[in-house]
């Protein structure tokens, strides 16, 4: 679910898996993975992802019933 989340509050940014496995300092395999349900970021990572997709914890977090909900939410927090 994590990973669904990161994903797409990446595209909903129009960032490119490459741009934020950078700027995060992580490899774009892993964040791949990451994106995919097939790792788990560690504390640090997430903690650099929420600053380098503007975005909270609770993005990641809350049971939001649809993806539509997920991203209004991020664009009424931090809007783009």
């Amino acid at each position: 679910m994590v990973g669904t989340r990161i994903r797409t509050i990446r595209t909903l940014r129009g960032y490119k898996q490459h741009y934020v496995a950078r700027e995060v300092g992580i490899a774009q395999s892993t964040l791949s993975r990451i994106e995919e349900g097939l790792r788990e970021p560690s504390y640090t990572t997430v903690v650099r992802l929420l600053r380098v997709l503007h975005c909270t914890h609770e993005h990641l977090t809350h049971p939001y019933r649809t993806q539509a909900e997920l991203v209004q939410q991020v664009l009424r927090d931090f809007p783009a």
